[in-house]
């Protein structure tokens, strides 16, 4: 199970330049929801 879930931070971590491609691209709020989407998967 925590493979599963270092797995899905890993994929979390990965969407980071798309969402800096798509739309109004990496503001402070949604690097920081990534990050700590990423961060609470791992712990």
């Amino acid at each position: 199970m925590a493979a599963t879930l270092v797995l899905e931070a890993i994929v979390v971590l990965l969407a980071i330049p798309v969402v800096g491609a798509v739309g109004g691209g990496l503001t402070s709020v949604s690097l920081g929801y990534l990050i700590g989407l990423a961060a609470l998967l791992i712990l």
